[in-house]
């Protein structure tokens, strides 16, 4: 059993593969009064750290959202500008996050178990290495030369900055700190300057900031507005494709950097996870599950034409793009269910009293 809670009826309640058990329980003694009796079925549970998708109100509302156990592993694949998907490994993880390395034979992501940590995939080898030893790392990033990669990790409370040498070697290093939560989402190519997500305390929505690579100095940020953004450079480190929901909707802009300059629209009726083609004539983004491809005249600071759909399917959100200009994806299969509607049922706690009398 996991994600476990005490209902005001005198109920302990928790997750289990897909279902809700419920025992009565004396809060005095802490001890289960009678056998567990399942109350529920088909409720969204993750496979690995076993969060069960669902919340009951103390006047008797219960919202679940069905599902079942959710499927884990999941395939890393190539995708061409067509749709065509292969394998980049036969082995079959619960990847997340990749991200390629400058020389193009490494992958930083995110494994997922009781931790979610960051590992390096050796493509030719199939073979990973960890490179995190946190609580829950995030949002792993390449500096230019492929020496080091930063990440985003909670050790500290709060998502904080941590970097380390590729090869391993050495200690981990927290760069940022502070009550604003950071993560790191784009590295210049010149190797100086860090682009990072940065939240207000109690606040979910992020500000833009850009932060001194190997320097003491504090980051700074673009511009602090009430809208949601995140930042990425591109290849000649001249301008920065941003993602910000000023619009009441999320979507893709490029704007000079550092500026200061006007700011192009990208997408159209939507987009996030912005990627720069490596010749910066293209900005890939993602609207749902669709991927679009948009060019950039940077001599002129226009997009050209209308975005172009490539294809569609079932991936995850995050992914990067080769020079030969394949995509990076996690690919979900036929089994693997994510979190669609939720459902609500009134009054539920005089069922759960009727299907489970207390002792």
């Amino acid at each position: 059993g996991s994600d476990a809670r005490v209902l005001p009826t005198g109920h302990l309640v928790y997750g289990r593969a897909g279902t809700v058990l419920a025992a009565p329980f004396d809060l005095e003694k802490l001890e289960v009064t009678a056998s567990p009796v399942m109350v529920l079925d088909d409720v969204a549970t993750g496979s690995l750290n076993g969060e069960a998708h669902f919340s009951v109100s103390d006047r008797g509302t219960l919202l679940f959202a069905p599902g079942g156990a959710l499927s884990e592993e999941k395939d890393l694949v190539w995708v061409t500008r067509s749709g065509e998907a292969t394998a980049v490994v036969p082995t079959r993880r619960s990847y997340s996050e990749p991200t390629l390395a400058p020389d193009e034979r490494t992958i930083a992501l995110v494994i997922e178990s009781s931790n979610y940590d960051i590992w390096l995939l050796d493509i030719e080898r199939d073979s990973i290495n960890r490179l995190s030893f946190g609580a829950d790392d995030s949002s792993p990033v390449w500096n230019p030369d492929g020496s080091g990669v930063a990440w985003s990790s909670t050790r500290t409370g709060n998502s904080q900055v941590f970097e380390r040498a590729a090869d391993g070697g050495g200690e981990e290093r927290q760069i940022t700190s502070g009550a604003m939560a950071s993560n790191p989402t784009s590295w210049s190519p010149d190797g100086r300057t860090i682009a990072l997500r940065r939240l207000q305390p109690g606040s979910s929505r992020a500000d833009v900031w850009f932060m001194p690579a190997g320097e003491s100095a504090p980051p700074k940020p673009l511009a602090e507005t009430p809208f949601d953004e995140t930042a990425k450079f591109s290849p000649d480190g001249r301008w920065i494709a941003l993602h910000s929901d000023e619009s009441g909707k999320g979507e893709i802009y490029v704007t000079p950097y550092p500026g200061p300059g006007p700011k192009t629209k990208v997408s159209i009726d939507g987009g996030m996870n912005a990627v720069w083609s490596h010749d910066g004539s293209e900005i890939f983004y993602r609207q749902g599950q669709k991927m679009f491809a948009a060019a950039f005249d940077a001599s002129r600071m226009v997009t050209v034409g209308r975005p172009q759909l490539l294809f569609e399917g079932q991936y995850l959100p995050e992914y990067d793009v080769a020079r030969d200009g394949r995509f990076l994806m996690v690919q979900l299969d036929a089994t693997h269910r994510t979190l669609g509607s939720i459902n609500a049922v009134e009054g539920w706690l005089e069922e759960l009293r009727r299907r489970v009398p207390l002792k």
